[in-house]
């Protein structure tokens, strides 16, 4: 085989080696990546459920609707940080959404809403302590 010919053949099966691992390489690290996103959110929300088995007050609508007389001191502030958590467990996902299409993934769609609802008066009285654009969204 004419040495240029071969030079040229095992040039391109080295171009073709490296596009390869670059695009596994790439395929690897969104998969690693999405499935370190995915299971932060799942420790985190996992936390949040400990909370409400503990305080199962807080998961109550006619509770969280009007915390301010529904809960007395210690367990007012107890709840204050509690719905805190959950809202910014609820800004994590909205702002893993704004990276994709902009909508909450359908894994946790359902999730999202019920939390949000559950705890939107909370927000509506602490709205500086949230990020402004999830603050918005969420009252629009």
């Amino acid at each position: 085989m004419d040495p240029s010919l071969q030079i040229g053949f095992e040039t391109a099966k080295l171009l073709v080696a490296v596009v390869s691992a670059f695009f596994v390489a790439w395929y690897w690290n969104s998969t690693k990546d999405h499935f370190e996103r995915y299971q932060y959110l799942d420790e985190s929300y996992n936390a949040i459920l400990k909370m409400y088995f503990e305080y199962p007050q807080f998961g109550k609508l006619e509770s969280t609707d009007d915390s301010a007389s529904a809960f007395k001191e210690p367990e007012s502030l107890r709840y204050h940080y509690f719905a805190m958590r959950v809202h910014t467990f609820l800004e994590t996902l909205f702002d893993l959404s704004k990276e994709s299409k902009g909508e909450i993934p359908d894994e946790w769609l359902y999730i999202y809403r019920y939390h949000r609802r559950l705890h939107s008066a909370w927000l509506k009285d602490h709205p500086d302590l949230q990020e402004p654009a999830y603050v918005k969204q969420l009252f629009a």
